[in-house]
């Protein structure tokens, strides 16, 4: 009975560390002066087909001064390349679910300061993402800067790498 109990707890526990709703539309945004250093995922391979996110901020060396959104970097099933520009990282993700394909389309929210440069852009190499939970993140001196993204029918689900880089003070 008190395996039952700690199982029950477990399973509710686990499901308020996600950000998302499966087949739903994504919006998360950090608090002010701050972006993403860490996103966990998980794919779920039963009805419905989708991953849940969950994505963590820290503060930036100091206040944003630009943040903006891009358009839609990509739409359902379509390849995603993607950095943010004017020396801004990714503080924000905004994902539109599509019931029929299975996907989403996505564009981020990119903010940065005039006192900081964004260097040494690079991708991570990672393991791949298709079909199973992923935890990527970043040591104190990289930030997000940006992703690339493929689509893969067979699995419905997405292939994810991302652009880090570091900050150089003006």
């Amino acid at each position: 009975m008190h395996f039952l109990i700690f199982l029950t707890l477990s399973l509710i526990g686990a499901s308020n560390a996600w950000d998302t709703q499966l087949t739903q539309d994504v919006y998360f945004t950090c608090p002010t002066h701050q972006a993403f250093y860490r996103i966990d995922s998980e794919h779920i391979n039963s009805d419905p087909d989708d991953r849940y996110f969950a994505f963590y901020c820290r503060d930036y060396p100091t206040y944003f001064d630009h943040c903006q959104w891009t358009g839609f970097i990509n739409w359902f099933t379509t390849d995603m390349l993607f950095s943010c520009g004017d020396n801004s990282v990714v503080a924000g993700i905004q994902g539109i679910y599509d019931h029929k394909e299975h996907d989403r389309g996505w564009r981020f929210f990119c903010c940065g300061s005039s006192e900081y440069r964004v260097i040494n852009p690079y991708i991570e190499e990672i393991p791949s993402t298709i079909n199973v939970g992923n935890s990527h993140q970043l040591d104190d001196s990289h930030w997000y800067h940006g992703a690339f993204s493929q689509y893969d029918d067979y699995h419905r689900d997405r292939w994810w790498v991302y652009e880090v880089a570091s900050l150089l003070k003006l």
